[in-house]
């Protein structure tokens, strides 16, 4: 998998819905950080989109610490901090609702690279923009 990668140009696909649906079912909730279970799930009743993979963010700042903690930097650290990042990757199909949503929702590479507080507020901002979608279904 890439990082920091700019968002592909959206092209026509005969069988989103079929890739699509087929996301959906091989989705294991149990796999997600819990912290975004509910971002991933509001994907689902949008038909022009659907996640691929998620990942919270996870701020490791002791040898050996479990690389899925959801743990955050401990109040005075100072520290190094070993930061694997946070993101959603999703599939969005070339549509009008498609290609609106794809423009509120990708962040730059440079937006990306924001740490713990940009993180929270990515997530905040996303689950905003999903409940409003999830609206208009």
């Amino acid at each position: 998998m890439e990082t920091f990668t700019e968002p592909r140009a959206l092209v026509r696909h005969a069988g989103y819905a079929a890739d699509r649906q087929a996301a959906l079912d091989a989705l294991d909730l149990s796999a997600v950080d819990p912290p975004v279970i509910d971002v991933v799930e509001a994907f689902r009743p949008l038909p022009y989109c659907f996640t691929l993979q998620a990942c919270h963010g996870h701020f490791l700042t002791a040898p050996g610490q479990d690389e899925h903690s959801l743990e955050p930097v401990p109040d005075g650290y100072t520290g190094s901090v070993r930061y694997r990042i946070a993101y959603v990757v999703f599939c969005v199909q070339d549509t009008e609702r498609g290609r609106a949503f794809k423009d509120q929702a990708v962040l730059t590479a440079g937006e990306a690279m924001r740490t713990q507080r940009a993180r929270d507020r990515f997530f905040e901002e996303l689950r905003r923009l999903l409940t409003e979608e999830a609206a208009r279904y």
